[in-house]
């Protein structure tokens, strides 16, 4: 359905068997608007000209033992924390850019 559609592009999953295939995927995925792009291989916004940082973000997304952790949110999300550690929120958020980066089924060939 349409919400479960909203709900995977806004907290896309992955199995292990998924993972293991993304090495070798060719298929390329259909946006909504039609274009196609290759899961992984998706723009970033440029937001107030950051796109030094982008271009780390995507290199980092392909280290396939770094990718691989990041998209099983499992991996980390029991990991406990100190109190007031803020590099906790970044591992977050940097799983959650992997997630949608290598996400098949976006609405868009870019990440906001």
């Amino acid at each position: 359905s349409s919400l479960d559609d909203i709900k995977y592009v806004l907290n896309p999953t992955f199995t292990l068997k998924h993972i293991q295939t993304l090495d070798g995927n060719t298929k390329l995925s259909r946006a909504i608007d039609g274009s196609l792009y290759l899961p992984g291989i998706v723009g970033l916004n440029n937001i107030k000209a950051n796109d030094y940082c982008n271009v780390v973000l995507q290199a980092l997304s392909h280290v396939a033992p770094l990718r691989d952790y990041f998209l099983r949110e499992e991996s980390y999300t029991n990991v406990k924390r100190p109190p007031g550690d803020s590099v906790y929120i970044l591992v977050q958020r940097f799983g959650e850019l992997m997630r949608k980066l290598w996400n098949p089924r976006n609405f868009k060939a870019h990440v906001s």
